[in-house]
């Protein structure tokens, strides 16, 4: 289906889960900035472009730095102790909403 792959992929985000978004969207335009378009925030709500490469630049270059940069945060105790758990649970959740939402958009 040709029309299909304009379609977005929207995904309502808490307030965490917006910081997460935009450090996401923020590593992917750092080598893709032509994907600005693609990905945006806007009313507490993350919308992906329904395209495949659009989906991956977001899932490799994007939360899966994510990932990595918190867990060397974490490392190097550049976060408080205090708020690793709940950190780690928000980025876990978050982390399964988004492939959740990108594996259902085919």
């Amino acid at each position: 289906m040709a029309g299909s792959s304009r379609r977005e992929v929207k995904v309502p985000l808490s307030v965490q889960e917006e910081e997460f978004a935009a450090a996401c969207r923020d590593f992917v335009l750092e080598r893709k900035p032509d994907l600005a378009a693609s990905i945006v925030i806007v009313h507490n709500q993350l919308r992906i472009v329904n395209d495949p490469h659009v989906r991956l630049a977001f899932v490799e270059l994007g939360l899966a730095r994510l990932v990595r940069v918190l867990h060397l945060a974490i490392e190097g105790k550049a976060i408080a102790l205090k708020r690793v758990p709940r950190l780690l649970f928000d980025l876990a959740s978050y982390k399964r909403k988004i492939l959740r939402a990108l594996g259902r958009a085919d």
